[in-house]
């Protein structure tokens, strides 16, 4: 499963703290998006309307983020991955430098398309007060995610391709030093399981989807579109896949990848 978020720019899941944005953070989650016209957030990490960084779908379908620090656009661009209604995408932002922002997409962890932006540098920018999944935090602001989300994370650090590509299969933090992991499984799996007691608090009341990202855990489903519930890990040793925890949910057939 995963929550849907309805574009009326309310409906968001939110922190009122989050890493330093102004150097080295990765934030990486699953989105699906249903409409992509007229920039709808995917998320925005902000002091105020002048200074933040952001990620939004336009009308080219490509993820677009945005590096702003007293209101000019330090440094920006599209990804050069295209994404489609309906489709999973695996993403991650990642700031490596006051000067540069990465963007990771695709709908294969193992597979995903860097597009870096580098411009001015980020500077005199006070420390972030919120994060917002699926919105600009701002309800009379941008429209927000006509879509849904599920398995978001954050480092304070700039991960990289490959190690994205890990936790983005993982149900659990793998790196340690995660400073916030939420499921999004449903509207009531926004605690934190990164052991930092950063929980999400939900604005607008999203729901419950249906859907589940393409086997962000190393699984698929057969039978239902449910998540599964629990600890769920896939390790390759000596060549095979292992399969160490599952618990299911309704009964429901699951293969491994």
């Amino acid at each position: 499963m995963s929550v849907n978020l309805n574009n009326t720019g309310t409906q968001r899941a939110q922190r009122t703290t989050t890493p330093n944005y102004n150097s080295a953070y990765t934030l990486l989650l699953w989105v699906q998006v249903d409409d992509y016209n007229n920039a709808r957030i995917v998320f925005k990490t902000r002091v105020d309307d002048s200074n933040y960084d952001q990620v939004y779908v336009g009308g080219n379908r490509k993820f677009h983020c945005n590096g702003v620090s007293g209101g000019t656009d330090q440094h920006q661009g599209d990804s050069d991955y295209m994404t489609s209604i309906g489709t999973w995408a695996a993403y991650a932002l990642v700031r490596t430098s006051a000067t540069e922002l990465r963007q990771y997409a695709g709908p294969n962890p193992d597979a995903l398309v860097e597009t870096i932006h580098g411009g001015a540098t980020i500077a005199g920018r006070a420390a972030a007060v919120e994060l917002n999944l699926g919105s600009s935090g701002v309800d009379a602001d941008d429209l927000g995610l006509s879509g849904r989300v599920a398995g978001a994370r954050m480092y304070a650090s700039a991960l990289t391709q490959a190690q994205i590509a890990t936790e983005l299969k993982s149900a659990q933090p793998v790196l340690a030093g995660s400073w916030g992991s939420w499921r999004l499984g449903s509207v009531t799996e926004i605690t934190d399981d990164s052991g930092n007691a950063r929980p999400l608090t939900l604005n607008g009341t999203p729901t419950t989807s249906g859907l589940q990202p393409p086997s962000p855990w190393g699984m698929s489903a057969t039978a239902s579109g449910s998540m599964i519930s629990g600890t769920t890990q896939s390790d390759l040793v000596a060549g095979a896949a292992k399969i160490l925890t599952t618990t299911l949910v309704g009964g429901e057939t699951f293969i491994p990848d």
